[in-house]
C-alpha cells in the first residue's frame, strides 16, 4: 500500500474573496526561477525536469475540493474559522507522486490574490498520517502572493506553524477515525 502525504491549507481569506476562489478556474502557473528550485531540491527517483506544471482541467476550484472532500478514504475537511478569518483544508490521504500533487499546488498559487492584505498562511504536503517528517511541497502566503519553499523536513518550519498543522491534521485524523 501506498503512504500517501498528507495536504494542509490555511488561508486568511474572507468570505466574499473565498468565494470567488472557489468560483475560478484552476490557475496555470508558469515555471520560474522559485518553481525550478523547489522541483530540483526534491529526493525524486527521476531526473526529470520540471517543464510545466499541471493543472486541474474542471470548471472551479471548488469542483476539486468536492471531489476530495466526497472521497470516503481522503480523510478530508474543511472549515471556515470565523473569528480568524481562515479557510482550512485538509486531506489526510493524499498523495505520494509529485507529478500528481502539482495540479493541487497550482490550484493553491491560484488563492494568492485572494487572501487578505498583510495577512500571512500555508499549505504544506508532507508525511503526517505515517509518522514521517519530510516535506513535499510548502507554501508561503503573504500580501497576495505565494513562494514556494524548499524545505525538506517539517523541523525546519518555524515551531508555531508545525504545531498548528500538527494539530488539526490530529483532530482530523480523530474525526475520520470516528465516522469510518
Amino acid at each position: 500500500m501506498a503512504e500517501l502525504n498528507s495536504l494542509y491549507v490555511r488561508l486568511p481569506i474572507s468570505k466574499e474573496q473565498l468565494q470567488i476562489f472557489f468560483d475560478e478556474k484552476p490557475s496555470i502557473v508558469e515555471v520560474n526561477e522559485e518553481w525550478s528550485c523547489w522541483w530540483k531540491s526534491r529526493r525524486m527517483h527521476s531526473g526529470i525536469l520540471l517543464k510545466q506544471v499541471s493543472f486541474y482541467p474542471v470548471s472551479s476550484n471548488r469542483a476539486i475540493i468536492d471531489f476530495f472532500l466526497a472521497e470516503s478514504g481522503a480523510g478530508a475537511r474543511e472549515f471556515y474559522d470565523e473569528a480568524n478569518q481562515e479557510w482550512v483544508f485538509v486531506i489526510i490521504f493524499f498523495s505520494e507522486n509529485y507529478s500528481e500533487i502539482l495540479p493541487m499546488l497550482a490550484l493553491l498559487a491560484g488563492a494568492a490574490p485572494f487572501i487578505s492584505e498583510g495577512r500571512s498562511g500555508n499549505a504544506i504536503i508532507y508525511d503526517f498520517y505515517w509518522g514521517g517528517t519530510g516535506v513535499m511541497a510548502f507554501i508561503d502566503f503573504v500580501d497576495q502572493d505565494y513562494a514556494i519553499r524548499s524545505y525538506q523536513n517539517i523541523t525546519e518550519l518555524p515551531e508555531e506553524i508545525s504545531l498548528r498543522i500538527t494539530q488539526t491534521l490530529e483532530e482530523t485524523v480523530g474525526l475520520f477515525s470516528e465516522n469510518n
